[in-house]
C-alpha cells in the first residue's frame, strides 16, 4: 500500500483531516522507477492538435515572439497547464546565442546516500538541455560543516560567474547570507528540499515539512490506539537542530498534531554525539510508545535490538538500510520526499526562466508520500 498526501489536489473521497491534507490510497501498487511514472513527452505538434491551433501559434506562445490572438493564446496555455508542459521537450529545435552557466550546489552523494537521486535528477536535466548550450556546474559542500556552504557558494561565484543557482541548502544562517549575496548581484536562486524562510529566493520546490510532521504524528498515534499515556520521542540525528529549518518544521508539525490529539508527552532529542548510546536509552524507556526520526538516518535506531514489545518507528526516505528495515517490520512507515523530482524540477525551472523568460511558481509543493512494507513487495 502506498499512501499519498497531496497538498495541491482537491479530493473529497477520503480525508484524514480537512485542515491538513487529502489522502489517496493505492492498493497492490508497487513503486515504479520514477522514469516509468513520468508523463508523456509532448511535442509542439501534439500541443497544437490538443489546442486546435497551428504549430506556428504554439511556437509563438512558447517563445513569446510574434502576434497571437488572445483566444488562441488562452487555448495553448490551457493545454500547457493541463499537461504540465516543460520547454526542454523542444530542446532539439531551439538555440541560444548566449552561453549560460547554472551552478548546482548540494551535498555529495558519496557521503550521504540521500543525495544520490538528486544528482541523478540534475544529470537528466543536463542531458535535456544539451541542445541549448547551458553549462551546469555541480559543486558539493559538506553537510557536516555549515561554513562550507557559504565558502563554496562564494568560491563558485568568483570562479564561474553563474547566471543562476540551484541549491539544496540545509543551514539557515549560512544559506540566507548566500542568497542575499546572489540576490544583490541579480542572480536567480531556486532551492529544493529545505525552505529557508525569509530568504530572497525565486522559487522553492519541496514538501510542506510541517504537514509531513503532522502526518507522521497521526500515523504513529494510530499505531497506539489503546495506550493512554507514555512518551513519544522525536529524534534529530547527526545535525544541529538550531540551524536546520527542515528538522524544526517537521518537529513543529509533529508536536502541533500531538498537542490536540493525544496526552502522550513528546520528548525531542538532538543527537550529534554518542548517538548509539542515546538511541539505546530511548529504546530502553518503558514508557516509550513510538519514535519519529526527522531525517533519513532512521535506520540507526531501527537496526538496534528492540525490547520484547516492538516500538513503532517512523522516518524519512528510501535509503537501502531504511528499505531493509521496513521490509523486516523494524520501521512502520517511511515518508518519501522524492528528492530526485525535487532536484529535477528545480533545475528545469531555472533553465526555463533563463532560456525562455518563463514565469515560474514561487513555490511548488510535492505530495507527501507514505511508503508501507506492501509498497515494496
Amino acid at each position: 500500500m502506498r499512501i499519498q498526501f497531496n497538498p495541491n489536489e482537491k479530493n473529497k473521497n477520503v480525508q484524514v483531516n480537512t485542515n491538513i491534507v487529502h489522502l489517496h490510497i493505492f492498493f497492490n501498487k508497487k513503486i515504479l522507477p520514477l522514469s516509468m511514472e513520468e508523463a508523456k513527452n509532448y511535442t509542439s505538434k501534439d500541443i497544437a492538435a490538443m489546442a486546435g491551433v497551428s504549430r506556428g501559434t504554439v511556437d509563438r506562445v512558447l517563445h513569446n515572439r510574434g502576434k497571437v490572438s488572445a483566444k488562441s493564446e488562452a487555448k495553448v496555455r490551457a493545454v500547457l497547464q493541463k499537461i504540465d508542459y516543460q520547454p526542454n521537450i523542444l530542446a532539439q529545435s531551439l538555440r541560444v546565442s548566449k552561453k549560460l552557466t547554472i551552478v548546482v550546489l548540494l551535498p555529495s552523494a558519496e557521503v550521504d546516500e540521500y543525495w544520490a537521486p538528486c544528482h541523478q535528477g540534475i544529470e537528466e536535466v543536463i542531458q535535456q538541455y544539451a541542445g541549448f548550450g547551458i553549462r551546469f556546474m555541480i559543486e558539493n559542500y559538506s553537510q557536516d560543516a555549515p561554513n562550507s556552504y557559504r565558502s563554496v557558494a562564494k568560491d563558485v561565484l568568483l570562479r564561474h560567474q553563474p547566471d543562476g543557482l540551484v541549491t539544496a541548502a540545509m543551514f539557515a544562517e549560512e544559506a540566507t547570507a548566500v542568497f542575499e549575496l546572489y540576490h544583490k548581484k541579480g542572480i536567480p536562486v531556486i532551492t529544493f528540499n529545505t525552505l529557508i524562510e525569509g530568504a530572497p529566493i525565486d522559487a522553492f520546490i519541496g514538501q510542506n515539512l510541517q504537514q509531513s510532521g503532522r502526518i507522521a504524528a497521526e500515523l504513529l498515534l494510530k499505531l497506539n490506539p489503546h495506550r493512554k499515556s507514555g512518551h513519544i520521542y522525536i529524534l534529530h540525528i547527526g545535525e544541529s537542530l538550531a540551524n536546520s529549518p527542515h528538522m524544526q518544521a517537521k518537529e513543529n508539525g509533529f508536536v502541533s498534531y500531538c498537542e490536540t490529539h493525544t496526552h502522550f508527552h513528546c520528548k525531542s532529542l538532538n543527537l550529534v554525539n554518542n548517538i548509539q548510546q542515546s538511541l539505546e536509552s530511548v529504546l530502553a524507556d518503558p514508557e516509550n510508545v513510538g519514535v519519529f526520526v526527522s531525517t533519513s538516518r532512521v535506520y540507526e535506531i531501527a537496526n538496534l535490538k528492540q525490547p520484547q514489545q516492538q516500538i513503532p518507528i517512523i522516518g524519512y526516505d528510501l535509503l537501502k538500510e531504511n528499505i531493509a528495515a521496513l521490509q523486516q517490520d523494524r520501521i512502520a512507515f517511511i515518508i518519501f520526499q522524492n528528492p530526485r523530482k525535487q532536484a529535477k524540477l528545480a533545475a528545469q525551472y531555472l533553465g526555463d526562466k533563463l532560456l525562455f523568460n518563463k514565469a515560474i511558481p514561487h513555490e511548488r509543493l510535492l505530495p507527501v508520500e507514505v511508503i508501507t512494507k506492501e509498497s515494496l513487495m
